[in-house]
């Protein structure tokens, strides 16, 4: 249908121009120098597609005008296969002309773009995906564009997106969807179901994009201090990539500052309670029952599990100031004094019961 209208517009522009001829030549002139150029460059974007695959810019007689080229060309070739006076060589060309341009015309303009934007360098797909990230100035904008990850990252099109894409650009991909989170979750001009609607977007695409986190990321969620009162924002982090070593410690160390500071404790907060320490919801809950503190729970968890990693063969020796209740400054080894990293004494900072 629009390939019929345009077509009916074109015929127009001919017939009026048929009827100036005839009528008056200064308007022939003046319509002749407005309709001239406006037809030249139609025609040059409806056959762009056939000199430039990868051409952004077609018409709706497009595919009609690939299909009649290719087949003309197709057909030519295949007379010249046919006559007997050329070469070997030549007649080799012919031929691989004649393959290529019948290979055009059976898979039709869609089929052969597609197949020439997989042959693209997926540095051209990485920059394509940071300009489409660097023009959604706006929450909505940002959400169209971390819905699409799971699909991005999921596509046949692009070889290794997460790798080739994604990855060079890990840090500023994943602050712009932490800062979205905090955004969503700190308005008050969200509703709550949009709130759990992007939410449940960035959790996918936390998950599918296979983010990370780094030291300044985790410096950067500090200061977002209403990040640190979300269990939302847990159940997002949970699904960063985990297999990093880095990763795996600012989520958990994140982890272990919301959940003592929650004071409503549902279904979702003993959810992700339980899966943090690897206990069984009764045992969570007896604990809990008996008076136990969660920053207590979460801070022998911390040490256990990230200072035994990383600080082996240190015997544990804490110092609080009696008056200020200062954090932790130092561990000590047997033979030797070594400094907690500067994350580790925020931390630990953070940990304290509010």
């Amino acid at each position: 249908m629009p390939a019929l209208i345009h077509l009916s517009l074109f015929l127009f522009f001919v017939g009026l121009l048929v009827y100036t001829f005839n009528v008056n030549h200064p308007v022939l002139i003046a319509v002749a120098c407005w309709v001239g150029p406006t037809i030249g460059a139609y025609l040059f974007i409806t056959f762009m597609p056939l000199f430039r695959h990868d051409s952004p810019f077609y018409t709706p007689l497009s595919p009609s005008a690939w299909l009649l080229v290719s087949g003309i060309l197709t057909l030519l070739f295949q007379v010249l296969c046919w006559l007997e006076c050329f070469s070997d060589t030549t007649w080799e060309h012919f031929d691989e002309r004649r393959k290529r341009y019948r290979e055009w015309f059976v898979r039709g303009l869609s089929k052969s773009a597609e197949e020439f934007a997989r042959k693209v360098s997926s540095v051209i797909d990485g920059r394509a995906l940071m300009w489409t990230l660097d023009s959604s100035d706006e929450d909505r904008g940002l959400e169209r564009f971390f819905a699409s990850i799971p699909g991005f990252c999921n596509s046949n099109v692009i070889d290794n997106p997460v790798g080739s894409c994604i990855r060079p650009n890990m840090e500023r991909v994943t602050e712009a969807l932490i800062g979205f989170v905090h955004r969503t979750l700190t308005s008050n001009l969200v509703s709550q179901k949009i709130k759990m609607r992007r939410l449940a977007i960035c959790r996918e695409a936390m998950s599918a994009g296979s983010l990370r986190t780094n030291p300044q990321i985790f410096r950067r969620i500090i200061e977002w201090k209403g990040l640190l009162n979300s269990v939302e924002f847990g159940l997002v982090l949970k699904h960063a990539d985990q297999r990093d070593p880095v990763t795996a410690y600012h989520s958990q160390s994140i982890l272990s500052i919301i959940l003592p500071r929650v004071q409503e404790r549902d279904e979702c907060w003993f959810r992700l309670a339980c899966d943090h320490l690897g206990v069984s919801r009764r045992v969570l809950s007896n604990y809990l029952d008996h008076g136990d503190s969660m920053s207590l729970a979460n801070s022998i968890r911390f040490l256990r599990r990230f200072l035994s990693e990383e600080l082996p063969g240190f015997s544990l020796s804490i110092y609080l100031d009696p008056d200020t209740q200062e954090c932790p400054k130092r561990l000590h080894r047997s033979t030797s004094r070594n400094e907690f990293s500067p994350d580790s004494i925020l931390f630990l900072h953070l940990l304290r019961p509010p």
